[in-house]
């Protein structure tokens, strides 16, 4: 298990820069450049990619790192839904970046550590809800009814337990 947290830890900051380059080799070739007239190949491939990449990361991440077997399509389902959340963030991010010009006039130069602290927050908590949406889909899928079971097994004993001190306290046992 060791091994696997170390290959995420190590592989991810690689994948996210591998990204980055080849986003930025991408935006370089003359194919999707402004002079050639085909900008809806440069319009809508650069918005799928991103979000493909995402989604198979998140993916990747939800079938590798619980300690449990996942399905893939139910971590795929989890993975779809994070990068939505994550498209959504980012534009809401660099919405609230372009905006609010108050912390650089507070902060001055250290401006970027609230921000940066704020987008490493808010790029968890969209991580951990697609992780719970994963979650959710397999635990449905496979053991609600087991888990509701249980539940209703311990209702009832509680409520037999309840009636056999209720019996005590009438009868000046208790």
């Amino acid at each position: 298990e060791f091994i696997i947290y170390w290959a995420v830890l190590t592989l991810a900051p690689i994948l996210i820069g591998l990204s980055f380059a080849i986003t930025s080799y991408l935006m370089s070739l003359p194919l999707l450049s402004q002079e050639v007239d085909m900008p809806w190949i440069k319009q809508n491939a650069l918005r799928v990619l991103p979000f493909l990449a995402e989604t198979l990361a998140f993916a990747f991440l939800y079938t590798v790192l619980p300690n449990r077997r996942v399905k893939f399509m139910h971590a795929l389902i989890g993975a779809f839904v994070a990068a939505i959340l994550f498209e959504i963030a980012k534009k809401l991010f660099a919405l609230f970046v372009g905006n609010f010009t108050s912390y650089e006039a507070i902060y001055g130069a250290l401006a970027t550590i609230p921000i940066f602290l704020m987008w490493v927050y808010l790029s968890w908590n969209v991580v951990l809800l697609g992780a719970e949406f994963t979650y959710a889909l397999g635990n449905y899928k496979e053991g609600w009814l087991q888990s509701r079971e249980g539940d209703v097994l311990a209702f009832v004993n509680a409520l037999r337990v309840l009636g056999h001190l209720s019996k005590a306290q009438q009868q000046g046992k208790l």
